[in-house]
């Protein structure tokens, strides 16, 4: 069985990557030479960032494959054991 991943850690570096030019290395390097260079709109990079994140961050079960009820009661128990 093939497997296909679609998003990994190349996407994390890719978003670095384009915060650093938009925030620091763009400007910087705009203001140093007399060439301007098309910048990335930061709104569309926070959206594209919140979409990545949610989509490869997001949605992973807790251990155990019990979802979130069986893990709720687990927490319920192991605090009634404190007390």
């Amino acid at each position: 069985m093939v497997r296909l991943r679609l998003a990994g850690p190349g996407g994390m570096y890719l978003l670095a990557v384009l915060w650093v030019w938009t925030i620091v290395l763009g400007p910087a390097v705009s203001g140093l030479t007399a060439m301007t260079f098309q910048l990335v709109d930061a709104s569309m990079l926070l959206a594209l960032t919140g979409a990545y994140l949610g989509l490869y961050m997001g949605g992973n079960p807790p251990p155990g494959g019990r979802g979130w009820r069986g893990r709720g009661r687990d927490i319920v128990e192991a605090a009634r054991e404190l007390r």
